[in-house]
């Protein structure tokens, strides 16, 4: 700055101007640009707060949360065993409790002055994320500026600001995940490499060097090596998958090297780079091992194990190029030496440590989305897909394509390319090429290849991009020549810049015609609400206050486990009596664990998931509690208790967020077309056509019915043609073309007429929309609701509801049942004989489709139930109007009130046997709440009974006395009776009840 002010003292303002500004124009730049990236980060910080309370959105950051806060009690220690997810077993998962949640936890330590509270550290978390994606700007700006010059590094900060991309979806506040912190450290170790590999160019340090221990002439080689290994070691801290980049980096070396001895030079000074960073990268992870074996996402062996590895192979490197030096052999010889080494180093693991060559062409598959056709031994780059299951079900774990890229940084993709094929250019052509620009390519090609794999990896996409665009930068730019500092730039250089900045971000920017879809600002607005967990906070916490902390569950005297205790790790933790699980499906293991303060039995680990599907779509109540006891119990007195299901998981229409696909995807003996048919015109998809299994699995029984038996629809829904089914096991069927007048609902008198119509139809079925079932579903013994969420999924009269707009506000879908209303409608509209009118209200089209209000979230618990035992009077046979035998049914009934929600009956049918005498076992109680909550080790139930239950034959109709006739009786169970605190046995005898009839009666 002063520079400046003499300039303008003593000649022409304009003149000195110009010279500062072409001095230092990137200052200026540099903070509009990276105040951009900060503001747009930060702005929507607010939308996280509701009510009080912090709401983060997805999945992953929940835990982060919950481990932030255990090194805030505990600093600077992690959690070295979690027994509050995964139950029954508990997980100690290395991914979490990195160096990511240490920074954030002394931020908050920091902010809070040695004492956060919850909200100081929580907020803290709301807040890092934008923070790690602004500090990327570090390393982009060094990187680009190494690259293109100063303008180079402007460019490629300007990505991180301006492009609407992964880097940015996951550096928003609101969003904590180390994915963010995974750039950050990412970007400093390439930019250490780089400085490291050209102070090695310029010292040209060699094993001579070493052994005169002339280390003053290594000292910037030295020292930056060491800061790259350093930076690397952070990054393994951050994500132990990231030993990744040990084969990355290592790909670089080989090729480099290569390069070098081939151009006649020793491949020593890269050599030294590559030993010293991949030895204190290794070494580094020493302190940090915590299991003795091989994994790429635990903190193993395999972390530093794969440092000493790589350096002592770039050693090998180094000596075979001097062997072949020094015996006068062709340079070729080197490269060849080099594959055939690694062949036989290949095979001769492959074949003494069969497990390690498998575990790494795993690995390798996973990241690169290589397969290996062992007929024929080629390697296909281009075979880049998804396995089944599992990644079928997780959407950051599918493949990218093309438009990944194009969305995202548009004709930036392009330059992109034109400054690798530059780089590729120059490594061909220059005398002395620069090792940094060859690794900038390395990388960005393999992660590049990631992205396409996984489509996760798309976050580190920012980085390349705007390198290989400063490579563009810096040519074009030298091209037009640099201004002169004692002059204003040409005309013709501040078009050329124009026009570079014009093509690579006018398109990020929103520009009519040539912008993309989405800006950063529009991509930071529409990714900056809570989302789902909008319709899970309220369930989450009445599960916080309303059920007995684990450890005291039917055991209130017991000890409650300790939220932030320090558990040692093991493989399977001993729970304490009291202890127990939480059911649901495993993206929502995490709110669970962090939200509700409860033991998640799945969680997004991908632990338990295929057992959690077992139980969610078992079709019959025995199936499911056999899982629970032989997968999700750990003792007599530690079991599940809990199951929580949301609207999405009922959900088979995957256009509006349905996940009933995804357990159907995970169980090895089901597929999607077992439960559910797509029906399909030709230009869209008509509906979704749930199958029977659908409505017996437990998922739909538990949601739709409450657990109550179900009776059969009174409609039909019909297709044309057969069935087919998709490699991926999806069932199609196509709509009746509107020229056949036929239409896909048609409405009958009963339920027998409706199955009667499809008994002889192979392309019909009863029912199969709503939770409309093609034959009578039996109720559930030992299940009932506890809990409804105050957010419904649909309007609950049809019309605004102010709790499912806030939760809308916030995020959430606009619910999967209103959407599904808005489909199914024209179909019941146009429905032969349709008992729905187009003028119905909506709340009446709901109405006929569900029996129960969908809440977003319904808790259910696990109960051992009451059993009613009863008989008929003993004179019951010679009722001639009733004509009671055995096999006779009757019906067990009680009406239900939910907190939030209507009321809705649970019943189901029990036979007389030969002495007229039934049993029934049924879960909901009538009487006694109060007794029995938290504090007593139950829950406080919020579903309760309005009235006793009622027992009831079939009535008959005695047309002498003008009456109609049957046997009932009410009785009340208490919750005591249900939970098994008290005799669960409650004895009743029917009675013959007459109500009169009066013909033509009003």
């Amino acid at each position: 700055m002063s520079n400046w002010r003499e300039q303008l003292g003593g000649e022409e303002e304009t003149e000195a101007f110009a010279g500062w500004l072409v001095e230092n124009y990137h200052y200026p730049v540099l903070l509009v640009v990276v105040g951009f990236a900060l503001w747009n980060r930060v702005r929507n910080y607010s939308n996280f707060i509701v009510d009080g309370e912090v709401l983060y959105s997805g999945n992953d950051p929940w835990y982060h949360m919950r481990s932030t806060e255990y090194v805030i009690q505990n600093f600077p220690e992690t959690m070295p065993f979690d027994p509050w997810t995964n139950f029954p077993h508990g997980t100690a998962n290395s991914q979490f409790g990195t160096l990511f949640d240490q920074i954030i936890a002394l931020g908050a330590l920091l902010i809070g002055l040695g004492d956060p509270g919850q909200g100081t550290g929580r907020f803290v978390l709301l807040v890092a994320p934008a923070v790690f994606g602004v500090l990327v700007c570090v390393p982009a700006y060094l990187i680009g500026n190494r690259l293109g010059g100063r303008f180079g590094g402007i460019v490629s900060v300007m990505f991180v600001a301006f492009a609407p991309d992964s880097l940015l979806a996951q550096s928003l506040a609101g969003t904590p995940d180390h994915q963010v912190a995974e750039a950050l450290f990412l970007g400093l170790s390439v930019l250490g490499l780089m400085i490291a590999l050209r102070a090695a160019e310029r010292e040209l340090p060699a094993y001579e060097l070493l052994v005169e221990r002339e280390f003053g002439l290594l000292r910037r080689t030295l020292g930056w090596s060491l800061i790259a290994g350093v930076a690397f070691g952070a990054y393994l801290w951050v994500w132990p998958p990231a030993v990744w980049l040990y084969g990355i980096f290592g790909v670089f070396f080989a090729i480099h090297m290569i390069a070098e001895h081939i151009r006649g030079r020793s491949p020593e000074h890269t050599a030294f780079v590559g030993v010293i960073t991949f030895a204190t990268a290794g070494l580094l992870q020493l302190g940090t091992v915590q299991t003795t074996g091989i994994s790429a996402t635990s903190r193993s062996l395999l972390q530093p194990g794969m440092g000493l590895v790589a350096a002592l192979a770039v050693v090998a490197l180094a000596w075979l190029s001097r062997e072949v030096h020094r015996r006068e052999l062709s340079p070729l010889a080197y490269p060849a030496g080099v594959a055939g080494s690694a062949v036989v180093g290949l095979v001769v693991v492959a074949l003494v440590l069969p497990g390690v060559f498998s575990f790494f062409v795993d690995q390798f598959e996973r990241s690169f989305g290589v397969t290996f056709d062992w007929v024929d031994p080629v390697v296909w780059f281009t075979d880049i897909s998804a396995d089944a299951g599992a990644a079928s079900t997780i959407g950051e774990g599918q493949p990218g394509d093309l438009d990944t890229l194009t969305d995202s940084y548009q004709f930036a993709t392009f330059t992109a390319l034109l400054g690798g094929i530059l780089i590729v250019v120059r490594q061909i052509l220059d005398d002395r090429p620069k090792g940094e620009e060859l690794l900038i390519l390395v990388v960005s090609a393999f992660l590049i290849v990631a992205t396409l794999t996984q489509v996760r990896f798309a976050y580190y996409l920012t980085l390349v991009i705007g390198g290989l665009n400063a490579v563009l930068v810096g040519y074009v730019v030298r091209l037009a020549g640099t201004p002169d500092r004692e002059s204003l730039p040409e005309t013709y250089q501040i078009l050329t810049i124009a026009v570079v900045v014009f093509v690579m971000f006018v398109p990020l920017l929103g520009v009519p015609l040539v912008g993309g879809s989405d800006t950063a600002v529009e991509l930071a607005d529409d990714r900056s609400q809570p989302g789902t967990i909008a319709g899970w906070d309220d369930s989450l916490d009445w599960m916080a206050e309303n059920t007995p902390e684990p450890g005291t569950y039917a055991n209130p005297d017991g000890d409650p486990l300790d939220y932030y205790g320090q558990y040692d790790r093991t493989g399977d933790f001993e729970y304490p009596e009291g202890a127990y699980g939480v059911l649901s499906w495993w993206d929502y293991g995490h709110w669970i664990t962090g939200e509700g303060e409860r033991i998640a039995n799945a969680n997004p680990f991908q632990q338990n998931v295929r057992e959690a599907a077992d139980f969610l779509l078992a079709q019959d109540e025995e199936e499911a509690i056999d899982v629970l006891e032989s997968e999700f119990t750990d003792s007599e007195t530690a079991g599940t208790q809990y199951v929580m299901i949301d609207a999405l998981m009922a959900e088979t229409d995957t256009t509006v967020g349905g996940k009933f696909f995804a357990p159907a995807d995970l169980n090895p003996d089901t597929e999607r077309g077992d439960f559910y048919r797509i029906l399909r015109s030709e230009n869209r998809i008509e509906g979704f056509l749930n199958k029977q299994d659908y409505y017996e699995s437990m998922m739909a029984r538990l949601y739709h019915f409450h657990g109550s038996q179900q009776q059969p629809a009174s409609f039909t829904t019909q297709w044309v043609g057969q069935e087919a089914r998709t490699d991926g096991g999806t069932a199609l069927v196509d709509a009746p073309d509107n020229t056949t007048q036929t239409p896909v609902v048609e409405f009958f008198d009963s339920a027998n007429a409706a199955q009667e119509a499809a008994s002889d139809d192979p392309s019909r079925q009863v029912g199969g929309l709503g939770a409309n079932p093609a034959e009578e579903v039996p109720a559930l013994e030992q299940f009932r609701l506890v809990y409804s969420d105050v957010v419904p999924s649909v309007p609950s009269a049809g019309g605004d509801d102010e709790a499912l707009q806030n939760a809308i506000d916030n995020g959430l879908s606009t619910g999967s049942a209103a959407s599904d209303i808005q489909r199914d409608i024209p179909l019941l509209e146009n429905g032969q004989n349709t008992t729905v009118q187009p003028e119905d209200p909506l709340a009446d089209k709901f109405d006929f489709l569900y029996d129960t209000t969908p809440s977003f979230t319904k808790t259910f618990e696990r109960v051992p139930g009451a059993t009613i035992e009863g008989s008929l009077p003993e004179n019951a046979t010679e009722n001639e109007v009733l004509n009671v035998t055995a096999g006779d049914e009757l019906r067990i009934s009680v009406p239900i009130q939910p907190e939030n929600g209507q009321e809705f009956t649970y019943a189901q049918t029990v036979t007389l046997d030969e002495n007229l005498e039934f049993s029934a076992t049924v879960p909901y109680s009538t009487t006694g709440y109060d007794e029995w909550g938290p504090e007593e080790g139950y829950t406080n139930v919020s579903a309760r009974a309005t009235g006793p239950y009622t027992i009831e034959t079939s009535r008959a109709f005695d047309q002498n006395a003008s009456q109609i006739v049957s046997y009932t009786a009410e009785v009340n169970v208490t919750e005591g009776q249900v939970i098994g605190e008290e005799d669960p046995v409650v004895t009743v005898e029917l009675e013959e009840r007459t109500i009169p009839f009066e013909f033509g009666g009003g």
